[in-house]
């Protein structure tokens, strides 16, 4: 598959962009783990499908896979590149924790002016660090923007303590792992503040919130119904369009794309998640509607170039 992978030292920015030959001046950028492999090239391929170049920001090889006071001032970065390149309109999607970094990049970068937020929380987390399979909280932001920490809420739960909760509560609830308890028990003990939230009511074009109920990680329809209210209560100039399923799990990818990363995805999701056992067909029936949502999300966005 034909790519250009972009080095910081070189270029401010680490991602791999994925040319469309069919492609007008509409280009998205997918923040993800990983930039380059089936995981990558995947959402790359699907998006060619809608005749969308797409740019894949991630963590360094090194940082395997996880963010650690991510740049954020790297997506508009890769933007620069993408406007020097010829293209006008800018997108952005992300899941779970990266549909938190695509939403604080849109409320900072005007560009960007169709948001595809799946899975999504309302505020920026503490970066957390695997080693020899136990994730630890570390005390620092998931986010940097202009060379400064983002303010973040902290885990109530710390050291080894914060895995141990979450493999506790999945073998209680069938599940791999389940982070719903400690995300709630973080926010009683320790509340949210204002500095801590992501200004969605800054993001300019249209947002799509889609979130699955039986999502073992987050209570993601509480976060999302938040961010609603913020929008009202505040000026702002977005759209937004919302869509909640009983089933579909953590992973709220449109059917082809997580196809295309995972072939055996459903089988996969299933030994993850419980409801994605449970409830194999729903999940299956959620993923196959939330790629009709985008794909017409994506249509309209275009027509408007």
């Amino acid at each position: 598959m034909k790519k250009t992978i972009f080095e910081p030292s070189a270029d401010g920015f680490y991602g791999t962009w994925y040319p469309c030959e069919q492609a007008g001046d509409t280009a998205f950028i997918m923040i993800h783990k990983l930039a380059v492999g089936r995981m990558a090239e995947g959402p790359a391929r699907w998006f060619h499908e809608q005749g969308i170049p797409i740019m894949v920001l991630a963590p360094m090889p090194e940082d395997k896979k996880e963010f650690l006071e991510y740049p954020v001032d790297r997506v508009e970065k890769a933007i620069e590149w993408m406007k020097d390149q010829g293209f006008r309109r800018f997108g952005i999607i992300g899941q779970s924790q990266t549909a938190m970094l695509s939403l604080i990049a849109a409320s900072l970068i005007s560009d960007i002016t169709l948001t595809v937020a799946l899975a999504p929380c309302d505020f920026v987390m503490e970066a957390t660090k695997t080693t020899g399979g136990v994730e630890r909280p570390t005390d620092r932001s998931f986010a940097v923007w202009s060379g400064q920490p983002l303010p973040f809420h902290r885990f109530t739960q710390r050291g080894d303590e914060l895995s141990a909760v979450m493999k506790r509560d999945g073998k209680a609830t069938g599940n791999m792992f389940y982070a719903r308890n400690l995300f709630a028990e973080s926010e009683k003990e320790n509340p949210l503040t204002e500095e801590q939230m992501i200004r969605v009511e800054n993001i300019h074009g249209k947002i799509l919130f889609i979130g699955a109920r039986d999502d073992a990680m987050w209570d993601t329809e509480r976060y999302i119904e938040r961010m609603r209210w913020r929008i009202t209560e505040r000026n702002h100039s977005c759209s937004v369009e919302t869509h909640f399923y009983d089933h579909g799990t953590h992973y709220v990818f449109p059917q082809g794309v997580i196809t295309k990363m995972l072939p055996a995805s459903s089988f996969l999701i299933g030994l993850m998640f419980r409801e994605g056992k449970v409830h194999k067909k729903e999940c299956r029936q959620t993923r196959e509607d939330i790629e009709r949502v985008v794909l017409d999300a994506l249509r309209e966005w275009k027509k408007q170039s």
